[in-house]
């Protein structure tokens, strides 16, 4: 039986509730850093293929935000390449259609939220890596 999209949500909400509730907010009450790879704006980009983008960060308003989050843009096309070459196995939603639509998503989640930065995660690693030391005042 599928879970439906809605459900699905819900789902990721309690995760997250959990995860900082027992991992982060201790790491930030100790004045760590904590970096993530994923985080509720993933939740929005993605939940947008079945969802409405409005009731998606309504939902989410209430969590923590990050000092900053680095949006690495990289064409749809180039990451399935890279999905291809580096897991060879695709997940549902990784399709070019899907992917185009998560894209937007993420770009307009960066006229909601200031602390969303748009990168080119098309360069080289060294590139991508100076850009952010250079944000973060390193």
């Amino acid at each position: 039986m599928a879970v439906s999209p809605l459900s699905l949500q819900l789902l990721f909400c309690a995760d997250r509730s959990e995860h900082l509730n027992k991992v982060i907010k201790p790491a930030l009450l100790k004045n760590q850093w904590v970096i993530s790879d994923r985080y509720f704006y993933s939740t929005i980009a993605y939940g947008s293929l079945n969802l409405d983008i409005k009731w998606l960060i309504k939902l989410n308003e209430n969590f923590l935000k990050p000092d900053i989050v680095f949006l690495l843009r990289v064409r749809p096309e180039i990451c399935l390449k890279r999905i291809d070459t580096n897991r060879g196995k695709r997940e549902f939603f990784e399709e070019k259609k899907k992917l185009e639509k998560v894209l937007k998503t993420y770009e307009t989640l960066s006229h909601y939220f200031s602390n969303i930065e748009i990168l080119n995660g098309e360069k080289s690693i060294f590139e991508i890596h100076q850009q952010i030391v250079k944000k973060l005042n390193l």
